[in-house]
């Protein structure tokens, strides 16, 4: 018993939505047609009562109309009557008050196993003969000369075998009503798992192919669709982690190797000839220093470029702020540090306008592309902040007159980790992810970056910010 029951836990879910849905089928039409048996049944015998019932009104008012014409019980008069009524399957007859029969008409109808009784209230038994079901209807009858009971019995034996006839139409039906139920169950369990198989033929896709895989989704909207639409995101959270994962895997690989192999280059230069040739030593443990101190900053700015793209805008607590302040908090500090450069200002944006995104953030982007304009500004030192207004965007151009970058460089500059010129960027520290970072941070609030530059001569960058509506 425990290992059936076991068994049948163990059974998929598309047979067990089959077989529920079948047996539920089952019992409502079974459910359905006893109810409707039961009810035909009902409704016939009834109409069988009404029409005995009729058929004994119609004798006891002819008596009743013959006997006040005559003045006395006319048994003659009533033997042609009573043969004319009388019906199929039937009989009338007349019972005196000792209970003897005076007078009988039947037609296939069981009347000698019918004991006459005389009655004193009318009264309707049903009853059997022979296996045959009939009704009896008894009834009193009095007049001036005449004491006794009109019977009168039929038989409901058609009605009987047309109830046999539709039990067995109703158990052939439910016959068939079993084998539809469980072609119909199957065929709603697999409608309804096919999302389900399509979510899991995805899982094997993407065990086999990778996770750029997706669950199909359909044009109806349903819960499934909701669970499949779900699935989809959640993949392309995983996938999208996956890949930051896999992308800071190899942008730390591939800048870590240069310092560590540099950093290796002259510790084993120390081992070799360091110890006893001071100048050596103290050259070697002060390139290593610088690069140690380029890895720190590179693993940092790895880390906060990876931050920016796993924390989208939707998920970081928005704040509306007022960019124009932060600007002038931001230059105000800068031209602190950095007092050798002429650093102006043109703001013809609405000092009271607001901006959804975090002060930090400002801060950290003005801070890349700041630093940007003073490292690359050899000659001119000169930096020129602008904001405007342009339709929903609050702009902020940051313009300086250095190195430049070249056209053919110009596309690329955005990306991670690609630098101009290596060389010279590698001398002033560079590493080429603070422009990343900050495009990162702004599109993450629906803004974008612009570069603009000209060699030798200008680079002008171009923040657009979404203005709070």
């Amino acid at each position: 018993m425990n290992q059936s029951i076991r068994k049948l836990t163990e059974i998929s879910i598309k047979w067990k939505l089959t077989l529920w849905s079948a047996c539920l089928m089952i019992l409502l039409f079974f459910s359905f047609n006893v109810i409707q048996y039961f009810f035909i049944h009902h409704w016939l015998i009834n109409q069988e009562k009404e029409a005995i019932q009729t058929k004994m009104d119609e004798v006891l008012a002819y008596l009743n109309a013959a006997n006040h014409a005559q003045n006395n019980f006319d048994l003659e008069g009533a033997k042609d009557f009573l043969d004319k009524i009388n019906q199929e399957s039937q009989m009338i007859r007349i019972i005196n008050q000792n209970e003897q029969v005076l007078f009988t008409t039947s037609e296939d109808f069981p009347e000698d196993n019918i004991i006459p009784k005389n009655v004193k209230h009318a009264e309707l038994i049903e009853l059997k003969s022979d296996d045959e079901p009939l009704l009896l209807l008894r009834s009193p009858f009095k007049n001036s000369d005449f004491s006794g009971s009109i019977e009168i019995g039929h038989s409901i034996e058609k009605s009987d075998e047309l109830m046999k006839y539709f039990l067995i139409v109703m158990i052939t039906g439910g016959i068939g009503a079993i084998g539809l139920s469980l072609l119909g169950g199957r065929l709603l369990s697999h409608q309804l798992l096919k999302p389900v198989n399509n979510m899991v033929d995805t899982m094997r896709k993407i065990k086999r192919n990778g996770l750029q895989e997706r669950v199909p989704i359909g044009a109806h909207h349903d819960e499934i669709t909701d669970l499949g639409m779900m699935f989809n995101d959640l993949m392309d959270d995983v996938e999208r982690s996956f890949n930051q994962q896999k992308q800071f895997i190899e942008d730390a690989s591939h800048e870590l190797k240069t310092p560590l192999t540099i950093i290796h280059g002259h510790l084993s230069l120390i081992k070799r000839w360091g110890k006893e040739d001071p100048k050596v030593l103290e050259r070697s443990i002060g390139l290593s220093l610088r690069e140690v101190d380029r890895l720190i900053n590179l693993v940092a700015e790895l880390l906060e470029l990876s931050k920016a793209e796993e924390h989208p805008a939707d998920t970081i607590l928005h704040e509306a702020i007022n960019p124009n302040e932060v600007i002038d908090r931001v230059l105000e500090n800068f031209k602190l540090i950095h007092s050798d450069f002429d650093i102006r200002t043109y703001q013809h944006a609405d000092e009271h306008i607001l901006i959804e995104m975090p002060s930090r953030y400002v801060e950290q982007i003005l801070l890349i592309v700041l630093d940007n304009a003073v490292k690359f500004s050899y000659k001119d030192k000169l930096i020129e902040v602008k904001t405007a207004v342009e339709n929903q965007f609050f702009l902020i151009e940051i313009k300086d007159y250095g190195i430049g970058i070249p056209k053919q460089d110009l596309p690329f500059v955005l990306n991670r980790f690609y630098r101009v010129d290596k060389a010279r960027t590698r001398k002033s520290g560079g590493s080429g992810l603070g422009l990343s970072i900050a495009k990162r941070l702004v599109e993450n609030f629906g803004g974008k970056v612009y570069l603009e530059s000209s060699e030798e001569k200008w680079t002008k960058v171009t923040i657009k910010l979404l203005i709070k509506t």
